[in-house]
């Protein structure tokens, strides 16, 4: 909140200059081309405490060159514009989530094109020597990723349902206890950061996702649904709106998860994902077109699941009951 804001004739521009509440410390400076006219020059914004928040530069009101983000006095964003949209390589260096979200030490590098991302991608195959079986790969931002779940076939692995086609399609589903050492040589299941760079490699600056809704207006998907959106596959789901973007052809399928050990009518409450229940039967499948759910890794090496939804909801856990082994989904990054 501001309390005041100083302005001054400098020639035939007019400086502004707008304050905080506490009428000492500066919210943002600017000047605009004489009275009512639009912004030229240097644009500069400061947190409440002072520090330099962003800056930001204009030719008669539209963004040109260069503007920087700031965060804990370390530059976050640096971007380029050319007649108010972002051109050529912009950089990012984003933050570590795992650590207060510090600003991470190396910029990420994204080139743009009258505004819009460009993804520099790498497509390949590698072929399993296990096995022979191929997989799709991306490389991007000093990545390469399976652009397919993994299907290697070992005991403490399965199929959803049971069904061969369902591991064609949607890859097999690995209890924690095989995951850990399943993927082949030289590839690993992946990390929270590593997936989160992937994330910002397949938007760019955070760019967020129009959404249509049911009375035509049009809205924006806020900043956090970015990274599901253009990482899901843009078919397969249960239903048409629960599709992603699939921008990199990474391709999230809802693989659903298995229970081993199979869950009986009345253990697990319904939660809203597709649960469904035969009377007087165990089930052992559940939420196939519904949910991804893939095992991630932490520093120490530790699993745990990475969860992608269908709907909005995002308090989903999946359980088997009673403290009994889960199956899901791999998806392998290779080892640098």
């Amino acid at each position: 909140v501001f309390a005041s804001i100083f302005f001054a004739l400098v020639g035939c521009k007019k400086e502004y200059i707008e304050y905080y509440e506490d009428n000492s410390t500066i919210k943002n400076s600017y000047f605009t081309d004489g009275e009512g006219g639009p912004i030229i020059g240097e644009y500069k914004e400061y947190r409440s405490n002072g520090d330099l928040r962003e800056i930001r530069n204009y030719r008669n009101g539209i963004l040109e060159g260069k503007s920087y983000w700031f965060w804990k006095n370390d530059t976050v964003y640096e971007k380029n514009y050319v007649n108010g949209k972002l051109e050529g390589i912009q950089k990012f260096k984003g933050y570590n989530v795992t650590k207060n979200f510090d600003v991470i030490d190396s910029f990420q590098e994204y080139h743009y094109s009258a505004g819009k991302y460009v993804p520099n991608i790498d497509s390949g195959i590698f072929v399993d020597s296990r096995d022979s079986v191929s997989y799709k790969t991306i490389s991007i931002g000093g990545q390469t990723w399976m652009a397919e779940n993994l299907r290697y076939e070992i005991k403490g692995s399965y199929c959803y349902a049971g069904k061969k086609e369902n591991c064609e399609k949607y890859g097999r589903l690995y209890t924690q206890k095989v995951a850990a050492s399943v993927c082949p040589e030289g590839w690993k299941i992946f990390s929270q950061n590593e997936l989160g760079k992937l994330g910002f490699n397949s938007n760019g600056l955070l760019e967020k996702k129009k959404k249509k809704e049911k009375d035509g207006k049009i809205s924006l998907i806020p900043k956090l649904d970015f990274f599901e959106y253009n990482l899901k596959s843009s078919s397969n789901w249960s239903k048409d709106e629960w599709n992603g973007g699939d921008k990199v052809g990474f391709s999230i399928l809802p693989s659903g998860y298995y229970c081993p050990k199979g869950i009986e009518k009345g253990n697990v409450q319904f939660n809203g994902y597709g649960f469904y229940y035969e009377k007087g039967k165990t089930q052992y499948s559940f939420d196939l077109g519904s949910v991804a759910l893939l095992w991630q890794q932490n520093e120490k090496g530790n699993l745990s699941p990475m969860f992608f939804s269908g709907s909005e909801k995002q308090n989903f856990s999946a359980k088997c009951g009673g403290g009994t082994p889960i199956a899901l989904a791999i998806r392998c990054i290779k080892k640098k």
